[in-house]
């Protein structure tokens, strides 16, 4: 009996099995959904249906760029407990699914390859296995990745310049400062509009009652400041709070006799949206 793809692709949605032990299943009773199942289960291969409904807020974040820093994948992966994310066998399936991503860009999360490793793991392990936020990258200049040591937390840094060591260890201190400080954008004319006249109405209210040329005064103050927490450049720097980003690219720009400027950066943490 010929099995279709459509056969194999139901089974799956009911089991959460990878689609080659679907069609096994299928072929081996005869096409009979039902049976299938129970061959499934009785394999331990259709565990996974039952907890598809379940959160997956754990995992971890694998970074990989390549030598020359011009192309990057960023995959995350996410599971129920701290205990898989911690699992040598989910750790092979997070590099794995990275290497496929990489290789094949952001659409492959959805190919039928990383889907039977999805239903292989979560039938091993017995577990919710979900892939998160996935970006593959390109640039003219460099990036420089981070993951902070518990790998919950990844941040990939595009800088306008060609990769060395000097870079490399510029790049890192802003990406540390990415990960640690949680910027919005890179200056202050990406600031998301939406966001600022949010924060002007409310910094308005609280002075609300004072002249009008005070309030506009007080609010731009405080915008300000605002700008100075959410903007990557304008934040104190995390290993020198005397300057700001901004100033120690400059330094380094110096240094380096390179204009380092920041084009963009990626920010993923597990459980954050």
């Amino acid at each position: 009996m010929e099995i279709g793809a459509a056969q194999v692709k139901e089974l799956r949605d009911k089991t959460g099995a990878g689609m080659m032990d679907c069609k096994k299943a299928l072929t081996e009773t005869g096409g009979d959904m039902e049976k299938a199942v129970d061959v499934l289960r009785k394999k331990g291969l259709a565990a996974i249906s039952k907890r598809s409904g379940r959160a997956a807020k754990e995992g971890l974040i694998r970074i990989k760029v390549s030598a020359d820093g011009k192309k990057t994948a960023l995959v995350e992966l996410n599971c129920e407990t701290d205990f898989v994310a911690n699992n040598d066998k989910f750790r092979v399936f997070a590099d794995k699914v990275l290497e496929i991503v990489y290789r094949n860009g952001e659409a492959a999360k959805e190919s039928k390859e990383v889907i039977d490793l999805i239903g292989d793991i979560g039938a091993s392990i017995g577990e919710n296995i979900k892939i998160g936020r996935v970006k593959v990258l390109s640039t003219n200049g460099c990036f420089i990745p981070y993951i902070h040591l518990d790998n919950k937390l990844g941040v990939i840094v595009e800088l306008s310049v060609d990769l060395d060591d000097a870079i490399r260890l510029t790049g890192k201190d802003v990406a540390m400062q990415v990960a640690a400080a949680s910027p919005l954008c890179v200056k202050a004319e990406q600031a998301p509009a939406d966001v600022l006249k949010k924060e002007r109405e409310i910094f308005a209210d609280q002075v609300k009652g004072k002249p009008a040329n005070i309030v506009e005064k007080i609010v731009e103050g405080k915008i300000k400041k605002f700008l100075n927490q959410i903007c990557l450049l304008e934040q104190p720097f995390i290993k020198d709070q005397e300057i700001s980003v901004g100033q120690y690219l400059e330094k380094k720009s110096k240094e380096t006799g390179k204009e380092i400027d920041v084009n963009g950066f990626v920010r993923v943490k597990i459980g954050e949206e």
